[in-house]
């Protein structure tokens, strides 16, 4: 990286790799333009493989990842039917209130005033 301006040694690269030091926008391209290579390359993780232990191992992960996704999309379903039903309760609970409140409203007017202000009933 030294024709590029870069002032790296040793230890800024393995600090670089071991995530202890972010990468620059700019240091990013310039590294893919050493190695001529597309800067998306050195975002994207390779999984070397060096034996069948390895594949099995990776295969054992996405098996078990798949599943947790699975019941998690189980439980999103189930999350979402159950807040559209408490939604919908919600809102015959509210025009079930808002019907007694307005008759309450009317009944209230209409209800003879406490004896001993004047009137007889």
């Amino acid at each position: 990286m030294r024709p590029y301006g870069y002032s790296w040694n040793q230890s800024t690269i393995t600090r670089i790799e071991s995530a202890s030091r972010p990468l620059r926008v700019n240091e990013l391209a310039d590294l893919a333009i050493l190695f001529g290579i597309p800067a998306s390359e050195l975002l994207e993780p390779q999984v070397v493989l060096s034996d069948d232990t390895d594949l099995r191992a990776l295969e054992a992960e996405i098996a078990k990842l798949e599943a947790e996704e699975s019941r998690l999309d189980g439980e999103l379903d189930a999350a979402r039917h159950a807040s559209f039903l408490a939604s919908d309760r919600m809102n015959e609970v509210l025009g079930e209130l808002a019907r007694i409140t307005a008759s309450l409203e009317i009944l209230r007017r209409w209800r003879p005033k406490a004896s001993g202000d004047g009137e007889s009933g």
